[in-house]
């Protein structure tokens, strides 16, 4: 199929603070444990989520659905993670990309409630927004 990769990129950027890259299948883990560690902080910014959003049962499905976006250019799912990548502090999201003489796309972001005020949103946007 025209623009469709076999293999998502490897994108992996750093900082002195913040390791920013595309999810993989295997985040699945990650990704629950941070959307059920800020369920109420995020609630007044996200939409209403079932239950299978903060489990890793629940995003094994997603990230099967989400690898295949990035294979086709369609989207993509960065994680911002602690230096040793232990911890996820937030996530950014480019969906509905749209390439050819007009670009687009849609922007959705959050950060854990304990790395608020640090300035980590916008230094992972530089990164991710240049590679984009």
């Amino acid at each position: 199929m025209f623009g469709y990769r076999s293999t998502p990129a490897r994108v992996y950027m750093t900082t002195d603070r913040l390791v920013v890259r595309l999810v993989h299948e295997h985040d699945a883990w990650r990704l629950a444990e941070y959307y059920a560690e800020n369920r109420d902080f995020l609630k007044p910014w996200e939409p209403v989520r079932d239950a299978s959003h903060c489990y890793p049962s629940g995003w094994q499905a997603r990230l099967s659905v989400i690898n295949d976006m990035h294979k086709q250019g369609a989207a993509y799912y960065f994680l911002l993670l602690d230096p040793n990548e232990n911890e996820v502090c937030g996530v950014a999201n480019f969906s509905n990309v749209l390439r050819g003489s007009f670009h687009a796309c849609y922007l959705g972001y959050s950060l854990g409630e304990k790395w608020q005020g640090q300035g980590m949103m916008y230094e992972a946007l530089q990164l991710a927004l240049r590679y984009m």
